[in-house]
């Protein structure tokens, strides 16, 4: 996951919700490509969600560089998914922090678990938003509402 995505107003990214400057899947959710001929074999695809940080690590693994001391990262080497082999699930953030109106007014910070789970907090008014990705990758059903209504009873 590369924290980009087209803007909404220009074009529509069905079927995710929301878009550029967005911490919704329309937002977040992009395709990342790597090359690397002797090592990657050639049309291998993979779901496994990534951060930008996970290059860097990528990069430093390959090439064996010493990480400085003190040196920590939210990112971890790729190299495993090219060796066939699976990442340990993990939490990802994302931050948006910016209200203007160009940027949807709506600043945000959201979590994606390792069960796939969404939450999502906005700076401004709007009420918290958590998402179950494994069964509404479009982000239509909000289930803080639902957390409501079971905690209440």
């Amino acid at each position: 996951m590369l924290h980009n995505g087209p803007t909404t107003d220009v074009v529509a990214c069905p079927p995710l919700n929301g878009g550029k400057n967005t911490t919704y899947e329309g937002g977040i959710r992009e395709p990342a490509i790597m090359r690397f001929p002797s090592r990657i074999p050639a049309g291998m695809v993979s779901q496994t969600p990534v951060i930008i940080m996970d290059v860097f690590e990528t990069i430093m693994d390959i090439t064996k560089a010493q990480r400085p001391e003190g040196y920590e990262s939210d990112g971890v080497s790729l190299w495993p998914l090219f060796e066939g082999q699976r990442l340990e699930p993990r939490k990802m953030f994302f931050y948006f922090p910016r209200t203007q109106p160009p940027y949807g007014g709506r600043s945000s910070a959201a979590v994606i678990d390792e069960l796939g789970y969404k939450y999502i907090h906005f700076y401004t008014n709007d009420g918290p938003e958590l998402y179950d990705l494994n069964n509404d990758l479009r982000e239509h059903t909000n289930l803080i509402f639902m957390a409501r209504l079971i905690c209440t009873d």
